[in-house]
């Protein structure tokens, strides 16, 4: 299973492994539990992430946007 990684701006940075092919209720419930800012995903996930009203970001795919909108190094 590929896993998507989420960065909890709130207390910091945080690594939580959230694995796309559980059930969505136990998906939501840990993506709802952890309060992401961001999610850091490949793009082939992002319809099963999507619903979660948090902003996704394809690693795959996103490299042009985040080559023209870097994080700041200490975000």
């Amino acid at each position: 299973h590929r896993h998507a990684v989420v960065y909890n701006q709130k207390d910091g940075a945080a690594y939580v492994p959230l694995d796309p092919a559980v059930p969505a209720e136990r998906l939501s419930y840990m993506i709802g539990d952890a309060q992401p800012a961001l999610i850091l995903t490949q793009e082939r996930f992002r319809e099963t992430l999507a619903p979660h009203a948090v902003p996704l970001l394809a690693l795959d795919t996103g490299w042009p946007r985040i080559a023209l909108d870097p994080l700041p190094v200490d975000a």
